[in-house]
């Protein structure tokens, strides 16, 4: 059977499970401003404040979503996001899920050369992105675009009173509103998000999600809780940062997004709104209990911790326990946003030391570098986390990545703990150390 094949196989076996359904990111959000319209979004930025509740957000995005469809974008086509989080991204990103629009988060510190390689690669028809933030001077970057190797970006909107000859700014954008606009159908199966990876071993690949491999991961198979302030402060151009901003609109709780980290700050706004939940990485949680306990900033609403993003020390997570923070660990990708997670009412020793539980769509796979369509990658040992078989997302994305594979013998138990690292894998002609070869024979990363 066909990777394609196979793909249409296990798509069919969801939807008959319920874990896929014919819904989009669109019809969370249009029922979303019904359920919880009143739920508040708080956009913390010492350059762009901002707040608007959930129904607003609706009805603001609809109306660009008539902007964008009257600058010609259609459903399938893309815009690239370069926003910080800031309420004009979050409404770009909303506009594009109505209007079927296909967005590509970049990251803020993208510089022309990646922003080139996106724009080219994901045939990008529009591209947003702020004047200048910080000690960044984007329209700089801007005139540095070789824009004759860009044939299919036709708008450039700036986040600015005065843009720079040839864009529109924000205001320009807002005035071709249509505040009837009847937003066309969308499918769920439908690619929806076209994110970059980091390009550790080349360069970027484009990992596209469709409605329902967000949804699957924002509600249907997630362990992140669904109630209470939350806190977020990735940056929009991440996974995370993607997820948290989906998040808000199907959740109903007050949500505050912050466009820069800051440790004081971040201490600061947990205490003033009583947060409940957040995520972070091992540096934003170790600058935050420092912070804390320095300047005795109250983090006991604090309840729910995920970390992750880099290796978590467990020392880190027996500290937050200490502190009184319940954190726990996860796993996961740009194609595989939660492959494996814990939950804070797990016993310490295993939220320090395990990565938690793989969740409901991930399973261990073995596989055999001799089978057709391949590559001829050499078979190898990877540590249980790693061995998803991709259903949700992975095949999503370019053809080139394919599964990842594991050869340890056996299968995983549903609620086993997921530990990492070479320790985990058995002898094998490798060596000591454990590659991790997508299917095109590309080393990933080495453990």
């Amino acid at each position: 059977m066909s990777w394609r094949e196979e793909l249409s196989a296990q798509q069919q076996r969801y939807y008959d499970e319920g874990r896929y359904q014919a819904r989009t990111l669109a019809d969370e959000m249009r029922d979303g401003a019904t359920k919880h319209g009143e739920a508040l979004l708080v956009f913390h930025s010492d350059t762009r404040p901002g707040a608007a509740n959930v129904a607003e957000m609706h009805r603001k995005s609809l109306a660009l979503a008539g902007a964008l469809h009257s600058l010609g974008l259609r459903p399938g086509d893309a815009i690239a996001i370069q926003v910080p989080n800031w309420l004009e991204g979050a409404l770009a990103f909303q506009a594009a899920m109505l209007l079927g629009v296909v967005v590509v988060p970049v990251i803020h510190i993208y510089g022309p050369a990646e922003v080139q390689f996106i724009l080219r690669e994901s045939r990008a028809r529009a591209f947003i992105c702020p004047r200048a933030w910080r000690n960044i001077d984007y329209v700089e970057r801007l005139e540095r675009l070789d824009r004759s190797a860009l044939p299919d970006l036709q708008h450039v909107i700036v986040l600015d009173e005065d843009p720079p000859s040839g864009c529109l700014s924000w205001r320009d954008l807002e005035a071709k509103a249509r505040p009837s606009f009847a937003p066309p159908h969308v499918a769920a199966d439908d690619v929806c998000l076209l994110i970059f990876t980091s390009g550790t071993t080349a360069e970027p690949k484009g990992v596209q999600h469709t409605h329902n491999t967000l949804l699957a991961e924002l509600g249907r198979g997630s362990t992140m809780p669904t109630h209470g302030v939350t806190l977020s402060a990735f940056p929009s151009g991440h996974i995370a940062g993607v997820l948290g901003l989906a998040r808000l609109y199907l959740n109903g709780g007050k949500t505050i997004l912050m466009d820069n980290w800051d440790a004081s700050a971040a201490a600061r706004l947990i205490e003033e709104h009583r947060v409940r939940n957040t995520q972070g990485t091992p540096f934003h949680l170790h600058g935050l209990l420092e912070t804390a306990a320095a300047s005795r900033r109250d983090l006991s609403s604090l309840t729910d911790y995920l970390i992750g993003g880099a290796n978590v020390p467990p020392a880190l997570v027996e500290q937050a326990q200490t502190a009184g923070l319940a954190t726990y660990r996860c796993y996961g990708s740009s194609e595989h946003p939660t492959v494996s997670s814990g939950t804070p009412s797990d016993p310490l020793d295993k939220r320090a030391g395990t990565d938690g539980r793989l969740l409901w769509s991930y399973k261990n796979r073995r596989r055999n570098n001799s089978e057709p369509g391949w590559g001829g990658a050499r078979p190898i040992v990877l540590p249980p986390s790693m061995a998803s078989d991709g259903r949700k997302s992975l095949l999503w994305g370019p053809a080139d990545s394919d599964f990842l594979y594991t050869l340890r013998a056996g299968p995983l138990q549903a609620d086993s703990f997921q530990t990492r690292g070479p320790a985990l894998a058995p002898p094998t002609s490798i060596g000591e150390s454990t590659d991790l070869i997508g299917a095109n024979g590309d080393r990933i990363l080495t453990y």
